[in-house]
C-alpha cells in the first residue's frame, strides 16, 4: 500500500500532470492564421481538414505552406479536386498521432514540430502518478516519422462525407552477422472518419482511431507498449439573427495505454506492467459575427478530464487519480479586415480550473487533494490576401509590447519568446 507521504506527493505530481483540459492540452492542427487567434475553432479555417477530413471539397485546388523556427519545423497541405469531390495530402504534421487534435485551447506551436512520439509521453505520464517501485523503468522508444497523410471527400447531396489516413513508423536496429541484437521501434496508425451536414444549420462531426506499437528489446524483450484512442469532435452553427450565428463544440476521447516490461532474472524473467486510462469531454458555445469580411467570435468552455493509472493490469492494488475540471473557459477572437488585402487577427484565451489528486487502494481512499488555478493567453497576427495568394503571420508577443526587434535582427533562439517578428509564418495558393 503506498505510505501517507508517497500520497501527499503523489497528489502534487498527479494534479501537475493531468492539465489535459485547461493548460498543455492537446491543440487541434493549427496554422499561423488560426493561432493568431488562440486557436478559436468557431472560425473556419482551411486547417479544419485535419479535423473534419470532409471538408476538402471546400478549400480544394489549394497549396500550403507552414513554417516554424527551424528548417526542420513546419507543414504542408495539399489537395485537388472540385466541389464535388477532392483528395489530398499533408507532410510532417506532428499532431496526427495522440490526441492532441482535440480541445484545441492551447496556443502552442501543436504541429510544428515533430510527429507526437505518443508511447514515450504516455509512458512518463504513467510513471508521474505511480510509486517508484511500480514505475516502468525503461528509455523513451524511437520516434516515429510520417510515411503518409492522406485526405478524400466528396459531396452527397444535403451532406459531404470524408477521411483521413496516417501512417508512421521508426525504428533503431543494430545486427551482428545477420542476427539482430537490438531493436527499438515505434508504430502508429491514425484514422479520421467525417460527416457533415448542410441544411437549415451546418454541423460538422468526426470520429477518430488510433493505434500505436512499439517495443525495445535487446537479446530478450525489454518493453512492450501499446495505445489506442477512440474520440469525437463535433461542431454546429445555427444562423439565430442576420450575420449572427450560434455556434457549439463538443468533443469526447478516451485512451488507453498498457506498458509490460521485461526483467531477465537468471533462466527466469519477471515482468512488471502498467496501464494508463485518459477520458475526457469538453463543450463550447457563443456567437459568431459575420460582417462583411470581418469575423469575430466569442465562446465560454466548459470540460472534464481524467487520468489514471494501474500499476498492475492483472490485480487490483492500487490507482493514481488526477482530474481537471474547466469551470469555465473562455475564447475571444477576431479576423478584421482593415483593407481590401490586409487583416489583423487576435484571440485571447482563459481557463479556470480544478485540479485534484487521489489514491484508490483496496482497503481505502486517501485523502484527496485539490487546487484552483487559471490559465490566460494571447496572440496576434497579421494577414495579406492578393487574389489566391494569402500570407499569414503570428506575432512574437515580444515585437508588440517590446518594440520592433526585428529591425536590429534577431537575436536568441527559438526558445527565446521575445525573438524577431513572428513566431509562425504560412503561405497558401489556391489555384
Amino acid at each position: 500500500m503506498p505510505s501517507r507521504l508517497f500520497r501527499s506527493t503523489q497528489f502534487a505530481v498527479a494534479i501537475a500532470a493531468v492539465g489535459i483540459v485547461a493548460t498543455t492540452a492537446l491543440p487541434e492542427a493549427e496554422g499561423a492564421r488560426k493561432a493568431s487567434m488562440a486557436e478559436n475553432r468557431l472560425i473556419l479555417d482551411k486547417n479544419d481538414v485535419y479535423l473534419f477530413p470532409q471538408l476538402g471539397v471546400e478549400y480544394t485546388n489549394l497549396v500550403s505552406f507552414e513554417y516554424g523556427f527551424e528548417q526542420d519545423e513546419g507543414s504542408g497541405l495539399f489537395l485537388f479536386g472540385d466541389e464535388s469531390r477532392a483528395i489530398g495530402a499533408g507532410i510532417h504534421r506532428g499532431d496526427v498521432a495522440g490526441p492532441r487534435q482535440y480541445f484545441g485551447h492551447d496556443p502552442h506551436l501543436g504541429n510544428l514540430g515533430p510527429v507526437d512520439d505518443v508511447l514515450s509521453q504516455q509512458l512518463d505520464m504513467t510513471n508521474q502518478l505511480l510509486e517508484p517501485g511500480d514505475q516502468i523503468v525503461a528509455p523513451g522508444l524511437f520516434e516515429p516519422s510520417i510515411i503518409g497523410d492522406l485526405f478524400g471527400s466528396i459531396d452527397v447531396g444535403n451532406g459531404l462525407l470524408g477521411a483521413r489516413v496516417a501512417l508512421g513508423h521508426g525504428a533503431a536496429i543494430t545486427r551482428t552477422d545477420g542476427e539482430e541484437d537490438s531493436a527499438d521501434t515505434q508504430t502508429f496508425l491514425g484514422s479520421t472518419l467525417g460527416y457533415s451536414y448542410r441544411g437549415d444549420l451546418r454541423f460538422d462531426s468526426s470520429l477518430n482511431l488510433q493505434y500505436s506499437r512499439g517495443g525495445i528489446a535487446e537479446d530478450t524483450d525489454l518493453l512492450d507498449a501499446s495505445f489506442f484512442l477512440g474520440g469525437l469532435s463535433a461542431r454546429l452553427y445555427s444562423e439565430i439573427a442576420e450575420d449572427v450565428d450560434l455556434g457549439a463544440l463538443a468533443d469526447l476521447y478516451y485512451s488507453s495505454t498498457n506498458f509490460t516490461q521485461f526483467e531477465p532474472d537468471g533462466e527466469d524473467v519477471n515482468q512488471r506492467t502498467a496501464n494508463l486510462s485518459e477520458a475526457a469531454a469538453f463543450v463550447g458555445v457563443g456567437p459568431v459575427y459575420t460582417i462583411e469580411q470581418t469575423t469575430i467570435s466569442a465562446y465560454a468552455v466548459l470540460g472534464y478530464a481524467r487520468r489514471s493509472a494501474d500499476p498492475d493490469i492483472d490485480e487490483e492494488d492500487y490507482r493514481s487519480v488526477a482530474s481537471n475540471t474547466m469551470i469555465p473557459g473562455l475564447n475571444l477572437a477576431a479576423d478584421i479586415e482593415l483593407l481590401e488585402w490586409l487583416y489583423f487577427r487576435s484571440g485571447m484565451q482563459y481557463n479556470y480550473g480544478v485540479e485534484s489528486g487521489s489514491v484508490e487502494t483496496e482497503e481505502e481512499d486517501a485523502p484527496g487533494a485539490s487546487f484552483r488555478s487559471a490559465e490566460f493567453g494571447w496572440r496576434a497576427g497579421m494577414g495579406l490576401e492578393v487574389n489566391n495568394f494569402t500570407l499569414d503571420g503570428t506575432f512574437q508577443s515580444g515585437f508588440l509590447t517590446n518594440g520592433p526587434s526585428f529591425l536590429g535582427g534577431a537575436l536568441g533562439d527559438a526558445n527565446d519568446n521575445d525573438v524577431g517578428m513572428f513566431m509562425m509564418v504560412a503561405a497558401g495558393y489556391q489555384f
